[in-house]
């Protein structure tokens, strides 16, 4: 079959872009054609690049595309008969924003959306741009999502997010919980490292909403020294620095900026532990599968989907904010080798059962052959 996948951003390389490669990936390697459309970033072999939504579906169809995954939220459906699957990774199909995050207070947006609700949140606790022409990005964002999903397939990536959208009034009979692989990760992991201070890990963008300045705070409290490495960018990062300097945390704290690949797995391998300490409702969590893949022990705050991925086989799940909470777990990972040995273990068995790329595949490829075969008998012959 030919699968097209649409992102908004061909070159993005956040939790979203990582999961549509994996999925383009496994699917080449079982015999498909894959093309990957965008609206931005740089065009290539089986990347195209399209000005707008319905040049998307003109060129699909030109193409031969037998199912167009939509990642992204779209203006319209295609006039054709051309099938459409949705998958929905993030959470602006129930929240205008897309953030779920009151900048105001640092705390997880606990709201339903609604009209006064969201436009309070907007303007007054800062969950997101309070610039007109933005708030009402948002809420058409919004709008797109209700007009585009129901009576469609359509997969969300967390029973989280399943449940928001049905509470936001999407009909549940349209959405199906499909939970994100994890990497196959190494045959044999490295043993948990026990010289030297216990290293901790965060990966992510450094961005108030990810709570790397909650993790500080910890660190600080932590009686025994650990050092913490920080693999990411983003706005924040300068901010951080500061913190670190105030705390005292300067020979404990290393700064990586964005690190991938490599260098990434190595980073994972010397930690005694990975922190996800996200302050905002993480639609779901790649970096604990990826953690979990290398036999390395979770600790993650207990928001949004985070818990669906951060399984309590291997992972804390502590409130967010709650540094004392947070303290305590890490604390216990840093000072019982064993404890964090046998948690990465658990983790590593785990995503192995439970997280799967060919449980992943055989689910997706039965509902692309699903859709193809309903297919208007007038549409274009498949290819």
């Amino acid at each position: 079959m030919h699968i097209g996948h649409f992102v908004r951003d061909l070159d993005g390389q956040g939790g979203i872009e990582t999961y549509v490669t994996r999925l383009g990936d496994a699917l080449v390697a079982r015999g498909h054609t894959v093309t990957y459309w965008g609206l931005q970033g740089a065009p290539g072999p089986s990347r195209v690049r399209v000005p707008d939504v319905e040049t998307l579906y003109t060129e699909a169809e030109a193409r031969g595309v037998d199912v167009l995954h939509l990642h992204k939220s779209v203006p319209g459906a295609p006039a054709s008969s051309l099938p459409l699957l949705r998958t929905v990774h993030d959470n602006g199909a129930a929240c205008p924003s897309g953030s779920r995050y009151l900048k105001r207070t640092g705390t997880p947006c606990p709201r339903i959306a609604s009209l006064p609700a969201c436009l309070f949140g907007h303007y007054v606790d800062g969950c997101g741009s309070r610039r007109p022409a933005k708030v009402w990005d948002g809420f058409q964002r919004m709008a797109d999502n209700r007009s585009m999903i129901p009576g469609r397939p359509t997969f969300t990536v967390s029973q989280y997010l399943k449940d928001e959208m049905v509470a936001a009034g999407y009909p549940a009979s349209d959405l199906q919980v499909v939970l994100s692989p994890g990497p196959a990760g190494p045959p044999a992991p490295r043993p948990l490292p026990t010289d030297g201070p216990p290293r901790l890990l965060f990966v992510g963008r450094l961005v108030p909403e990810k709570g790397v300045d909650w993790l500080l705070r910890s660190v600080a409290h932590l009686p025994r020294p650990v050092h913490l490495d920080i693999a990411g960018t983003g706005d924040h990062r300068a901010a951080l620095e500061t913190q670190v300097e105030r705390l005292g945390l300067a020979d404990r704290v290393t700064f990586h900026g964005w690190v991938d690949g490599l260098a990434l797995e190595a980073l994972v391998d010397g930690a005694r532990a990975v922190v996800v300490p996200s302050v905002w409702h993480e639609p779901a969590g790649l970096v604990p599968l990826e953690a979990a893949a290398r036999a390395r022990p979770v600790v993650a705050a207990r928001v949004g989907g985070l818990p669906e991925y951060a399984h309590p086989s291997f992972s804390h799940l502590v409130p967010p904010n709650d540094d004392a909470a947070l303290t305590d777990a890490l604390y216990r990972l840093c000072t019982n080798p064993t404890v964090a040995a046998r948690r990465g273990r658990a983790g590593y068995e785990h995503v192995r059962a439970h997280h799967s790329m060919d449980a992943f595949l055989d689910r997706h490829e039965a509902l692309y052959t699903s859709l193809a075969s309903r297919r208007s008998p007038s549409a274009p012959p498949l290819r």
